[in-house]
């Protein structure tokens, strides 16, 4: 584990948990309640160089790649994501606030080889010190997408790595759980299914919690 000073909070789960549009945004709010101001940032992306990745990632290129070549890629954009933009800013003391980290690694690219050391390598030897996992089923996942899909077609929106039948949600979901029996101490597993106001209240008690301010 890296030394820091600051704290680090990773938000992770499926296409459609609620994750990006709800989660991420409600948490930071909760925390500038608290006189918080969080560092706010995502995976793949958060430098020009990872950015690039994520752009690359999401595009049909990527489409059908093997996973151990992907979770590469991943690494790469991490590496450059953590030691240019985290650790410099957890060494300041900030609070930072991640949508994905390497659960989202252990979900999607869950057949890589090696991928515990890629992981390792990717993230530098810096774990998170909460992780947020929103948990969702199949049939939840699919009426999400298509309302998603209907507001807006975009290729950001909308791309390969969404497509899942449910025998590959089924899978990646079983890793989202395999993760948070690993790391039970450092994560919360959360029920997305709940209404938004819900779900959020959960989430900001268990960082509140964890971080032990009132």
């Amino acid at each position: 584990m890296i030394h820091k000073s600051g704290y680090f909070i990773t938000v992770e789960g499926v296409d459609g948990s609620g994750k990006t549009g709800v989660v991420v945004p409600a948490l930071c709010e909760f925390l500038n309640q608290h006189l918080i101001k969080p560092v706010v940032t995502r995976e793949p992306g958060g430098t020009p160089f990872a950015e690039a990745i994520r752009t690359l990632f999401k595009s049909d290129v990527c489409n059908d790649v093997d996973h151990t070549a992907l979770a590469l890629l991943v690494s790469a954009a991490r590496r450059d994501h953590v030691t240019r933009v985290i650790m410099p800013a957890l060494a300041n003391g900030s609070v930072v606030v991640s949508d994905r980290y390497i659960a989202t690694t252990v979900m999607y690219q869950y057949n890589a080889k090696d991928l515990s050391r890629i992981i390792e390598t990717g993230c530098a030897g810096l774990l998170p010190d909460l992780v947020i996992l929103l948990d969702i089923p199949y049939d939840v996942y699919c009426a999400r997408l298509a309302e998603r899909v209907a507001l807006d077609a975009s290729e950001e929106a909308h791309n390969h790595l969404d497509i899942m039948d449910a025998e590959l949600f089924n899978r990646r979901r079983a890793a989202l759980i395999q993760f948070h029996n690993l790391y039970p101490v450092h994560s919360v597993l959360v029920d997305a299914t709940a209404s938004k106001e819900d779900v959020v209240k959960i989430v900001n008690q268990h960082v509140q919690r964890a971080m032990g301010f009132t």
